[in-house]
C-alpha cells in the first residue's frame, strides 16, 4: 500500500524558498542613510548612541558628513558619525502605544494574579471584587510601565564596530 505525501513540507518549502528569494530587497534597512538626519528640527529632542554604548539626550542642533551636535546643558556636543551607532527622536505616539500594549499586557497579568489569590483562598462569593481590583492594578502598572519604557524612532543606525 502506497502512503500519500502531504502538501504541507512542499508548501513550506516553497515559501521558504521565496522569503530566501525576496529577502534581498529588505537587506538596506531606511534608517541606515545618514541623510535620514534632515528630517529633525533644531531643539527636537534626541538620544544618540555611541559605539561604546553610552547614550547621550539632549535637544537636536545639527549634524554635518562629519558629526552631529546637541545641546547638554549650556554647552554643545559634538559625536562623530564613525563613533555613532543609532540616533533616535522622541516621539509621543510610540509612548501612548507601548502604554497601550503595557496595559493590555497588565491587565491579562492582574487577571491571572486574580485568579490566583481566588485558587489560593478557596474561592469567594464575588470574584469580581478580587479580580476587578487585580485587573486595575495591572493595567495601571503596566500602562505606566509602557509609556515611560521610551519613546524614541530611530533616524539612523550605523554598523557596530567592535573595538578589540
Amino acid at each position: 500500500m502506497q502512503r500519500e505525501r502531504s502538501a504541507i513540507p512542499t508548501t513550506a518549502l516553497g515559501l521558504l524558498l521565496l522569503a530566501l528569494c525576496v529577502a534581498p530587497a529588505w537587506a538596506e534597512k531606511p534608517e541606515e542613510a545618514w541623510d535620514n538626519l534632515g528630517q529633525l528640527t533644531a531643539g527636537q529632542k534626541v538620544e544618540v548612541i555611541d559605539q561604546d554604548l553610552k547614550t547621550i539626550h539632549g535637544p537636536f542642533v545639527s549634524f554635518s558628513e562629519e558629526r552631529i551636535s546637541l545641546r547638554q546643558g549650556k554647552r554643545e556636543v559634538f559625536i562623530e558619525r564613525g563613533n555613532v551607532l543609532r540616533v533616535g527622536a522622541l516621539s509621543s505616539s510610540l509612548r501612548v502605544r507601548n502604554a497601550l500594549i503595557g496595559a493590555g499586557v497588565g491587565l491579562g497579568l492582574g487577571m491571572v494574579g486574580g485568579v490566583g489569590v481566588l485558587g489560593a483562598t478557596g474561592g469567594s462569593d464575588f470574584p469580581g471584587a478580587v479580580l476587578g481590583p487585580a485587573a486595575a492594578v495591572g493595567m495601571g502598572v503596566g500602562a505606566a510601565g509602557g509609556y515611560f519604557s521610551g519613546g524614541y524612532r530611530t533616524i539612523y543606525r550605523g554598523k557596530r564596530i567592535r573595538k578589540k
